[in-house]
């Protein structure tokens, strides 16, 4: 590049994309490099939608509400599920800031509906990277496709 080019707004694809003075593009010689690269990057991507998936919340249809599913809240859901019996009236608050009177049933499909959907992320993340490790750029796979639906506050 000589010193009255200038290089472009956007960025390149990988760092290993060089500026033609048209366009970005990745010389032969770096794309198995830069392929590998990115999707090793991509692939931490994927992992981290799925970590984060994992903790937004998880929706029971009997209760018709989005209960937490962080770590903490996992740990209150695994103890109670050792105690031969939950404390009475139990007032549990959902994601949306409401009460539920949380039951031993309500409680049994909240269980299972948490381990359900991070079997099915698990399943959604290794598709991506099948298919990540398939594709020619890495660098522009779009792995948002397939996820479990987690909570999103109304505006």
């Amino acid at each position: 590049m000589d010193e009255t080019q200038t290089l472009p707004d956007n960025r390149p694809l990988t760092p290993y994309h060089i500026w033609d003075g048209r366009e970005w593009v990745l010389p032969e010689t770096v794309r198995e490099t830069a392929r590998y690269w990115a999707a090793a990057e991509k692939w931490e991507e994927i992992k981290q939608k799925r970590h984060d998936n994992l903790r937004g919340g998880v929706y029971v249809d009997s209760a018709g509400k989005w209960f937490h599913s962080t770590d903490e809240a996992r740990q209150q859901y695994t103890f109670m599920r050792t105690l031969p019996a939950l404390p009475p009236d139990l007032m549990w608050k959902t994601m949306d800031g409401s009460f539920v009177n949380l039951t031993r049933p309500l409680l049994d499909e909240l269980s299972l509906k948490l381990i359900t959907d991070e079997q099915k992320d698990f399943a959604t993340a290794e598709r991506h990277k099948r298919l990540l490790e398939q594709s020619a750029e890495p660098w522009n796979y779009d792995y948002s496709g397939g996820w479990m639906e987690i909570y999103k506050e109304e505006s």
